[in-house]
Protein backbone atom coordinates (compact mmCIF):
# COMPACT_ATOMS: atom_id res chain seq x y z
CA UNK A 1 0.00 0.00 0.00
CA UNK A 2 2.81 2.29 0.60
CA UNK A 3 3.84 2.11 -3.01
CA UNK A 4 0.39 3.12 -4.12
CA UNK A 5 0.37 6.16 -1.85
CA UNK A 6 3.74 7.29 -3.09
CA UNK A 7 2.70 7.10 -6.70
CA UNK A 8 -0.30 9.31 -6.02
CA UNK A 9 1.85 11.84 -4.28
CA UNK A 10 4.35 11.85 -7.11
CA UNK A 11 1.71 12.39 -9.80
CA UNK A 12 1.97 15.93 -11.25
CA UNK A 13 -0.67 18.36 -9.99
CA UNK A 14 -2.88 19.88 -12.71
CA UNK A 15 -2.85 23.65 -12.74
CA UNK A 16 -6.23 25.41 -12.96
CA UNK A 17 -6.92 27.14 -16.31
CA UNK A 18 -8.50 30.07 -14.50
CA UNK A 19 -6.44 32.10 -12.15
CA UNK A 20 -7.05 35.51 -10.61
CA UNK A 21 -5.13 37.39 -13.33
CA UNK A 22 -7.12 35.79 -16.15
CA UNK A 23 -10.45 36.46 -14.43
CA UNK A 24 -9.56 40.12 -13.87
CA UNK A 25 -8.33 40.44 -17.47
CA UNK A 26 -11.50 38.89 -18.90
CA UNK A 27 -13.65 41.08 -16.69
CA UNK A 28 -11.83 44.17 -17.96
CA UNK A 29 -12.44 43.12 -21.57
CA UNK A 30 -16.18 42.54 -20.93
CA UNK A 31 -16.55 45.90 -19.15
CA UNK A 32 -14.69 47.64 -22.00
CA UNK A 33 -16.95 46.09 -24.64
CA UNK A 34 -20.06 47.05 -22.67
CA UNK A 35 -18.75 50.62 -22.37
CA UNK A 36 -18.10 50.77 -26.13
CA UNK A 37 -21.63 49.54 -26.87
CA UNK A 38 -23.08 52.09 -24.45
CA UNK A 39 -21.10 54.93 -26.06
CA UNK A 40 -22.22 53.82 -29.54
CA UNK A 41 -25.86 53.75 -28.40
CA UNK A 42 -25.57 57.18 -26.77
CA UNK A 43 -24.02 58.54 -29.97
CA UNK A 44 -26.92 57.10 -31.97
CA UNK A 45 -29.44 58.74 -29.61
CA UNK A 46 -27.65 62.09 -29.81
CA UNK A 47 -27.67 61.92 -33.63
CA UNK A 48 -31.40 61.16 -33.65
CA UNK A 49 -32.04 64.08 -31.30
CA UNK A 50 -29.92 66.35 -33.49
CA UNK A 51 -31.86 65.35 -36.63
CA UNK A 52 -35.20 65.86 -34.90
CA UNK A 53 -34.14 69.29 -33.63
CA UNK A 54 -34.00 70.54 -37.24
CA UNK A 55 -36.94 68.59 -38.69
CA UNK A 56 -38.91 70.46 -41.37
CA UNK A 57 -42.52 69.31 -41.88
CA UNK A 58 -44.15 70.66 -45.04
CA UNK A 59 -47.85 70.36 -45.74
CA UNK A 60 -50.29 71.71 -48.30
CA UNK A 61 -53.78 72.88 -47.44
CA UNK A 62 -56.71 75.15 -48.11
CA UNK A 63 -57.66 78.04 -45.88
CA UNK A 64 -61.01 79.78 -46.22
CA UNK A 65 -62.59 77.54 -48.83
CA UNK A 66 -65.79 79.04 -50.27
CA UNK A 67 -65.02 82.44 -48.77
CA UNK A 68 -63.81 85.66 -50.37
CA UNK A 69 -60.43 85.08 -48.68
CA UNK A 70 -59.31 81.68 -49.99
CA UNK A 71 -55.67 80.56 -49.72
CA UNK A 72 -53.87 77.44 -50.98
CA UNK A 73 -50.94 77.31 -48.57
CA UNK A 74 -47.62 75.52 -48.26
CA UNK A 75 -46.72 75.46 -44.55
CA UNK A 76 -43.58 74.44 -42.71
CA UNK A 77 -44.97 73.22 -39.40
CA UNK A 78 -41.64 71.72 -38.34
CA UNK A 79 -38.85 73.12 -36.20
CA UNK A 80 -36.23 73.41 -38.93
CA UNK A 81 -35.98 75.04 -42.36
CA UNK A 82 -36.89 73.16 -45.53
CA UNK A 83 -34.82 73.47 -48.70
CA UNK A 84 -36.87 72.81 -51.84
CA UNK A 85 -34.83 70.40 -53.94
CA UNK A 86 -37.31 69.75 -56.75
CA UNK A 87 -40.87 70.49 -57.84
CA UNK A 88 -42.13 67.89 -60.29
CA UNK A 89 -45.41 68.61 -62.08
CA UNK A 90 -47.11 65.95 -64.21
CA UNK A 91 -50.11 66.81 -66.37
CA UNK A 92 -51.96 64.41 -68.66
CA UNK A 93 -49.20 61.85 -68.17
CA UNK A 94 -46.36 64.18 -69.20
CA UNK A 95 -43.78 65.71 -66.89
CA UNK A 96 -43.79 69.49 -67.23
CA UNK A 97 -40.67 71.54 -67.89
CA UNK A 98 -42.04 74.10 -65.41
CA UNK A 99 -40.91 73.51 -61.82
CA UNK A 100 -43.26 75.97 -60.12
CA UNK A 101 -46.99 75.35 -59.53
CA UNK A 102 -48.15 78.96 -59.89
CA UNK A 103 -46.11 79.42 -63.08
CA UNK A 104 -47.59 76.16 -64.44
CA UNK A 105 -51.17 77.43 -63.94
CA UNK A 106 -50.34 80.82 -65.46
CA UNK A 107 -48.69 79.18 -68.47
CA UNK A 108 -51.44 76.58 -69.07
CA UNK A 109 -54.69 78.37 -68.26
CA UNK A 110 -56.11 81.47 -69.93
CA UNK A 111 -58.94 81.36 -67.37
CA UNK A 112 -56.39 81.66 -64.58
CA UNK A 113 -54.90 84.75 -66.20
CA UNK A 114 -58.35 86.36 -66.21
CA UNK A 115 -58.87 86.08 -62.44
CA UNK A 116 -58.79 89.58 -61.01
CA UNK A 117 -58.21 89.22 -57.28
CA UNK A 118 -55.91 86.18 -57.24
CA UNK A 119 -52.33 86.52 -56.11
CA UNK A 120 -49.68 83.83 -56.23
CA UNK A 121 -46.30 82.96 -54.77
CA UNK A 122 -43.68 80.96 -56.52
CA UNK A 123 -42.28 77.77 -54.96
CA UNK A 124 -39.24 76.57 -56.88
CA UNK A 125 -36.10 74.44 -56.48
CA UNK A 126 -33.46 76.13 -54.34
CA UNK A 127 -36.01 77.98 -52.23
CA UNK A 128 -35.73 78.01 -48.42
CA UNK A 129 -38.90 77.78 -46.34
CA UNK A 130 -38.18 78.78 -42.73
CA UNK A 131 -39.69 76.87 -39.82
CA UNK A 132 -43.13 78.15 -38.85
CA UNK A 133 -43.72 79.98 -42.12
CA UNK A 134 -46.61 79.82 -44.60
CA UNK A 135 -46.48 80.54 -48.31
CA UNK A 136 -49.75 81.26 -50.04
CA UNK A 137 -49.27 79.59 -53.42
CA UNK A 138 -52.65 81.03 -54.43
CA UNK A 139 -54.56 83.69 -52.54
CA UNK A 140 -57.87 85.33 -53.33
CA UNK A 141 -58.45 88.79 -51.88
CA UNK A 142 -62.06 89.84 -51.30
CA UNK A 143 -63.77 87.98 -54.14
CA UNK A 144 -66.07 85.00 -53.73
CA UNK A 145 -66.40 84.86 -57.52
CA UNK A 146 -62.63 84.51 -57.98
CA UNK A 147 -62.54 81.88 -55.20
CA UNK A 148 -65.19 79.83 -57.01
CA UNK A 149 -63.46 80.26 -60.38
CA UNK A 150 -60.06 79.32 -58.96
CA UNK A 151 -61.59 76.15 -57.45
CA UNK A 152 -63.14 75.28 -60.83
CA UNK A 153 -59.84 75.80 -62.65
CA UNK A 154 -57.84 73.75 -60.14
CA UNK A 155 -60.44 70.95 -60.09
CA UNK A 156 -60.49 70.75 -63.89
CA UNK A 157 -56.69 70.38 -63.94
CA UNK A 158 -56.85 67.64 -61.28
CA UNK A 159 -59.54 65.80 -63.26
CA UNK A 160 -57.31 65.97 -66.35
CA UNK A 161 -54.47 64.28 -64.46
CA UNK A 162 -52.52 67.05 -62.72
CA UNK A 163 -50.20 65.71 -60.02
CA UNK A 164 -47.20 67.30 -58.41
CA UNK A 165 -44.61 66.52 -55.81
CA UNK A 166 -42.21 68.63 -53.81
CA UNK A 167 -38.93 67.07 -52.72
CA UNK A 168 -37.27 68.91 -49.87
CA UNK A 169 -34.35 68.46 -47.49
CA UNK A 170 -33.41 69.42 -43.96
CA UNK A 171 -30.18 71.18 -43.00
CA UNK A 172 -28.72 67.71 -42.40
CA UNK A 173 -29.56 66.47 -45.89
CA UNK A 174 -32.50 64.22 -44.97
CA UNK A 175 -34.98 64.11 -47.86
CA UNK A 176 -38.81 64.07 -47.87
CA UNK A 177 -41.57 64.23 -50.46
CA UNK A 178 -45.07 65.65 -50.37
CA UNK A 179 -47.65 65.46 -53.13
CA UNK A 180 -50.94 67.20 -53.89
CA UNK A 181 -52.71 64.42 -51.95
CA UNK A 182 -50.24 63.80 -49.10
CA UNK A 183 -51.48 63.73 -45.55
CA UNK A 184 -47.90 63.80 -44.23
CA UNK A 185 -44.42 63.96 -45.75
CA UNK A 186 -42.84 60.70 -46.87
CA UNK A 187 -39.19 60.23 -45.93
CA UNK A 188 -37.00 59.23 -48.88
Amino acid sequence: MEEHETSLEQAPKQKSVWNVDKIIGLSAVVVSLAACLLIAYQTFLMREQQLLSALPFLSLGNEGSNTPHFRYVLSNQGIGPAFIEDVKITYKGKVSDVHDLAAFFIQNSDEFKNLGQVFHSNVFPGMLIPAGSNIAIFEVANSIVDTENLHKIMNSFYKEGLTFELIYTSVYGERWRITESSLAPEKL
